[in-house]
């Protein structure tokens, strides 16, 4: 991870985006969404997620712009691995949400997901995690994602020795919601229900699973 400093906004416009400017960072990084221009909830809630988990991380804590998922304020990124959080202000003690983090571990009740895997992935992480209580970061890899006509079956390798899962996934639209603190029209969002859970042979997929895509 690469950081460094800008003099004026127009400084932002000259920074190499692939990584050869700035020093190395080896600290984690807690970006929280202060964005009240786009989201009143995201400056109220979130300004006072980051000034609680500054207190404790005050060098690793930054007031960022938008973070996305505005229903879920406040919102928050842990870098360098990219992992999505929201509603942190629910949480007893935000901090604690980062010194997880320092351990290796999620609060997988307020994890949206991680920045690098594909939606189906992060929520059959989710599910995986949820069943066998395991809040490791690295305990369930992505081996195969799989579309068929009405689910998504996603192959996790858990870190638990010779256990492969196959995560079943229905993808539907949800129910009328608002999205934003100033929404006034209802809108329907993606989302991910369970199907089921299984330990799976990955050498025998069967002659019915969908085809990969």
């Amino acid at each position: 991870m690469v950081g460094g400093e800008c003099d004026s906004a127009e400084g932002y416009l000259t920074v190499p985006l692939d990584g050869t400017g700035g020093y190395e960072i080896t600290d984690p990084l807690v970006a929280v969404c202060a964005h009240g221009k786009h989201d009143q909830c995201c400056a109220v809630r979130g300004r006072g997620v980051a000034a609680a988990i500054a207190d404790r991380y005050p060098d690793w804590t930054w007031e960022c712009s938008h973070l996305g998922g505005d229903r879920f304020a406040a919102t928050m990124m842990l870098l360098p691995h990219g992992l999505c959080y929201g509603r942190a202000d629910s949480a007893d003690e935000p901090a604690n949400i980062v010194e997880l983090y320092t351990l290796g571990r999620v609060v997988n009740s307020l994890l949206r997901g991680r920045t690098s895997l594909p939606h189906a992935v992060q929520a059959a992480q989710y599910f995986a995690r949820k069943k066998y209580g395991d809040n490791r970061i690295g305990s369930f890899t992505e081996i195969d994602v799989a579309h068929g006509d009405a689910v998504v079956v996603v192959v996790l390798a858990s870190a638990s020795p010779g256990r492969t899962l196959r995560v079943t996934l229905r993808e539907e639209l949800s129910e009328p919601i608002l999205t934003m603190c100033t929404a006034e029209i209802p809108g329907r969002v993606r989302q991910f229900q369970l199907v089921s859970i299984d330990e799976a042979d990955v050498a025998s997929p069967g002659a019915d699973a969908p085809h990969r895509s």
